[in-house]
């Protein structure tokens, strides 16, 4: 139980650490975004105008778009996993107030079996004097 809480964690931690290096390579990729969609922007504004039999689009500017896409559904599954991962705190809150409620359960049955011992006890003393 403990190894495989211990592996959990460590998991854990490199899942975050992956998610520090997204998040600096993300916020490095930001500003370039901003300024390709800036000039995607007016280009679509000059080619409203005119209608253009070929529109030359640089191939830099095509895989910044495609990477925008790929970016947003990144961000998506990031939301995602950081619901998911609220949830599964939640169920490992929910999973120790169990084990408290089952320790207690155990503490009170134990002290029932002793009582009711007790008892059984005094009614043999009791039978015993009885039958004297």
């Amino acid at each position: 139980m403990f190894f495989r809480r211990r592996r959990e964690e460590d998991e854990d931690d490199e899942l975050l650490e992956q998610q520090e290096e997204e998040r600096a390579e993300t916020g490095e990729a930001e500003g370039e975004v901003e300024d390709k969609k800036k000039l995607l922007e007016g280009i679509k504004s000059l080619d409203e105008g005119e209608e253009s039999e070929e529109l030359i689009v640089d191939e830099d500017l095509a895989s910044t778009l495609e990477n925008l896409s790929m970016q947003e559904e990144v961000d998506k599954l990031k939301e995602e996993k950081e619901k998911l991962e609220a949830q599964i705190e939640e169920l490992k809150e929910k999973e120790e107030e169990i084990r408290k409620n089952i320790a207690e359960i155990a503490r009170q049955l134990n002290r029932m079996i002793r009582i009711k011992r007790a008892l059984e006890e005094k009614i043999k003393e009791l039978k015993g004097e009885l039958g004297s």
